[in-house]
């Protein structure tokens, strides 16, 4: 892959013209599916937050939007529940919500945050949460390492 190329320690090679432009492509789509995922995804919890709160799974009978997520969409229950959780809890969470619309947070980084927030103000935590992800690299720490330092 050429990406692996702009390491500092790799011999800067010249790729052809068809190299870039394959991996060009390559990386634009994958940035694209990536993109397009995390769109549809925050677009689905903002619907199914209004759904539950207008109660259209009543409509059909269920107890509880997640009883209808699972019918109608096919999921789990656990996940149909975490959907509905986490999609309520990001209404009263403006700067997590933010930053998962600008893909500065992963859902799954973002079901997480929205279990703990009440405990802490929220503004902290989505900057935390990234400042360590990206330090680790760069200072040639370990997962375990971040863990042991994070707890400190």
């Amino acid at each position: 892959m050429l990406a692996s190329s702009l390491a500092v320690d790799t011999p800067v090679v010249d790729p052809s013209i068809d190299d870039l432009d394959a991996e060009i492509c390559a990386l634009a789509s994958r940035l694209n599916a990536r993109t397009y995922r995390m769109l549809m995804l925050m677009l689905m919890l903002m619907l199914v937050r209004e759904f539950d709160d207008r109660m259209g799974w009543a409509k059909w009978g269920h107890r509880t939007c997640a009883e209808w997520l699972e019918w109608r969409c096919g999921m789990s229950m656990s996940e149909a529940r975490e959907k509905v959780r986490t999609a309520q809890a990001l209404r009263a969470l403006p700067a997590i919500s933010m930053a998962f619309a600008d893909g500065r947070l992963s859902y799954t980084k973002v079901r997480a945050l929205t279990r703990v927030a009440h405990l802490h103000d929220e503004h902290p935590l989505p900057t935390s949460s990234i400042g360590r992800r990206h330090l680790l690299p760069a200072a040639g720490r370990t997962r375990d390492s971040a863990v042991r330092l994070s707890t400190r």
